[in-house]
């Protein structure tokens, strides 16, 4: 059953499972849209910057990108699970050496999704793979998140810790609660071995 013109985000700090939840969903049969900042920075790396991280321009660049596919994502209609939202690409403008346009800061503002799904570190040592001082900036993302998504209206759900497919399981029951069921398939998920 698919629902029209339905638009869900995955949010949080690096490293909690926002890529890994929407795969598992893009597994289930829905449509995605995965994160913009590693293609932006393979591919800049690609045209030789060595330092994308480093340039004033990588979050303006990351937000063109997320921006077209997003567009592309509404215009064909149906539901979509983004790796991502306008608003994380202001938080990490906010919070970081990245700045924005007033004009993209605006778009950011202006974007509404359905839900939103904060994705909270899931049992495995979160945090143990971060450099020092990367745990207190992604802790200082998540308020950020939750404040700017909260603020303009948003439902913000936070996804408890969980294998992946739990986690699949979890959003689903959630959509489905208000009405907005991605369900396109069976709720059945696949072998853990499978993936």
């Amino acid at each position: 059953m698919d629902h029209a013109d339905r638009c869900f985000v995955f949010t949080g700090a690096h490293g909690v499972g926002k890529s890994s939840l929407i795969r598992a969903m893009e597994y289930q049969g829905e449509r995605v849209v995965r994160e913009a900042a590693q293609d932006v920075r393979l591919l800049m790396e690609a045209a030789g910057d060595p330092f994308p991280l480093d340039r004033d321009d990588f979050e303006s660049r990351c937000l063109q990108l997320h921006r077209m596919r997003e567009e592309r994502a509404r215009a064909s209609g149906g539901t979509v699970f983004l790796d991502r939202g306008c608003l994380d690409y202001l938080a990490y403008a906010e919070l970081g050496p990245w700045p924005l346009s007033d004009a993209e800061r605006d778009h950011c503002r202006a974007t509404r999704y359905d839900a939103v799904f904060l994705v909270l570190p899931h049992g495995r040592e979160w945090g143990s793979t971060l450099r020092a001082g990367e745990r207190e900036f992604c802790e200082r993302l998540v308020c950020e998140l939750r404040r700017l998504y909260t603020e303009l209206g948003m439902p913000v759900y936070e996804v408890p810790a969980g294998d992946v497919w739990e986690r699949a399981g979890w959003v689903r029951a959630r959509c489905a609660e208000t009405g907005q069921a991605p369900l396109r398939r069976s709720a059945t998920s696949p072998q853990k071995a499978v993936m």
